[in-house]
């Protein structure tokens, strides 16, 4: 509401496909003013019908079907965000609006059927997460890198407090007096747990976690794991401290500490390498290393 961070989702390029995920507010103009190919994307990607992730996807999609005048590219969304009308019956490719005769193909999304994207194999399997109805993250799987993205998920299920006691998470309660994690939800961490890199939607360190992945949450996913790196984003407001301290690069901090994991603090226009894992096996079918970009930035 704030735009203290920027709402406009991010873009993935690779040798593969070009793909737009989650465009909220203000997407159309941030991609502008950074450059980015709008006309040449192969899809444009919502997780959920929250205002955050979905509300320049009509924008966008003009932008990808070249103001609505060729067919080309794929809205990918779950069927309740398509059957609710969030992303328009026009926007959706359903409805042609003479004289625009474009628009791309929608798909509504389905927990693990994968959807091929782009081109040479590059497939995107949607995961279903624990957030407010219908939601997905998914897994890109390209020749090149395999990335993950959780959208916004509830992760913990149960922790151990100070005193040694089980807590049960419920909503409106944060984990402060925090020990140990307890439960999490094991079908999150089968399936971002082994990708290249790993963009998570965390919110706060230990707030709401029965909605949001907290930097508590995201450290207990990634022990153990063989993700090659991952990126924070989606950080609250109230942590980026107004006219006091920025909490926010602490999260990252916290998460690289417990894990092992390398972990980034997104920015406004940050660009990042995507890289496959050193001794990974797309890393080791490529006969690279991780100073071998997998993909263009």
């Amino acid at each position: 509401m704030r735009q203290v961070r920027a709402t406009g989702g991010f873009y993935v390029e690779t040798p593969e496909v070009r793909l737009y995920v989650d465009p909220g507010p203000g997407a159309l103009v941030h991609a502008r003013r950074l450059g980015l190919p709008l006309e040449d994307l192969d899809a444009v990607y919502v997780s959920h019908g929250h205002t955050d992730h979905y509300t320049d996807a009509g924008a966008i999609t003009e932008a990808m079907c070249r103001a609505m005048s060729v067919r080309r590219g794929l809205v990918l969304a779950p069927r309740t965000v398509l059957e609710e009308g969030l992303v328009s019956a026009f926007h959706q490719g359903r409805r042609g609006q003479p004289p625009y005769p474009g628009g791309p193909r929608a798909v509504a999304l389905a927990a693990d059927e994968a959807v091929p994207v782009g081109e040479d194999g590059a497939v995107l399997r949607p995961v279903p997460v624990h957030h407010a109805g219908e939601n997905y993250g998914f897994i890109l799987e390209t020749p090149s890198v395999r990335l993950g993205y959780t959208s916004d998920t509830a992760y913990v299920i149960a922790y151990r407090n100070e005193d040694g006691e089980r807590v049960e998470l419920e909503p409106g309660r944060s984990m402060v007096d925090f020990e140990a994690v307890e439960e999490v939800h094991l079908d999150l961490k089968a399936a971002f747990g082994d990708v290249d890199v790993l963009i998570a939607n965390v919110t706060f360190m230990n707030h709401a976690p029965t909605r949001q992945l907290t930097a508590i949450g995201l450290g207990e996913l990634l022990t153990g794991s063989q993700v090659g790196e991952a990126v924070i984003t989606h950080v609250d407001p109230s942590l980026t401290g107004g006219e006091g301290e920025d909490r926010t690069p602490l999260l990252a901090e916290y998460v690289e500490r417990v894990s092992g994991v390398p972990t980034h603090l997104a920015r406004d226009g940050m660009r990042l390498a995507l890289r496959p894992r050193p001794g990974g096996q797309l890393a080791a079918a490529r006969g690279g290393d991780a100073d071998t970009p997998g993909t263009r930035p």
